[in-house]
């Protein structure tokens, strides 16, 4: 695929970093925004990848993403509220987390090259995915999980904001991404 000929659909829940990742995803990408809300009317096969965006609340509070994430079959990245909603579809867990890592910054635990990179993290939730995720990283200060891979199904989930002008390297993780859509 060449540059802008991968689509991307961005499913907000209610988040205004949604416009972070539409930016942090341009130009590899042609990124499509809509709102949880809306998804019954298109067509998301037309889609490369799949964004679950960050958002308030936990990931019951959104039950239509829910069930829209059992059925999807494209690759699909979940950030932040997104990365819970996957645990709790793939009998995982999501806890309370505190005090609440809104606008924090933690060094990763993973292999080169994202070991001891630092990301940005803003949630007051945590997940614990189960044992159908392959765990990529951890957080080197409390060792939640902040990067987990589903062993079979195209997901792929991040606690923390890839986006963020908090993380660093940004840009390694759109290549992960890339590679891993195409593996």
């Amino acid at each position: 695929m060449t540059q802008m000929s991968r689509t991307a659909l961005i499913i907000d829940h209610d988040d205004s970093f949604i416009w972070n990742i539409k930016f942090w995803l341009e130009p590899e990408f042609k990124v499509s925004v809509v709102h949880h809300a809306q998804t019954s009317s298109l067509n998301l096969k037309n889609y490369d990848l799949i964004v679950l965006s960050p958002g308030p609340k936990s990931p019951e509070d959104y039950p239509h993403s829910l069930d829209l994430l059992k059925s999807l079959e494209q690759p699909v990245l979940g950030i932040c509220l997104g990365f819970q909603m996957m645990a709790v579809i793939c009998n995982g867990a999501v806890e309370k987390y505190s005090p609440p890592k809104h606008g924090k910054i933690s060094l990763l635990k993973a292999k080169a090259p994202f070991d001891q990179l630092a990301v940005g993290r803003y949630h007051s939730l945590r997940c614990k995915p189960g044992a159908d995720f392959n765990v990529l990283a951890t957080a080197a200060d409390d060792n939640s999980i902040m990067w987990s891979e589903h062993k079979t199904k195209k997901l792929l989930g991040f606690q923390f904001h890839p986006e963020s002008f908090l993380t660093e390297s940004a840009d390694l993780y759109k290549k992960y991404i890339l590679d891993w859509i195409q593996s």
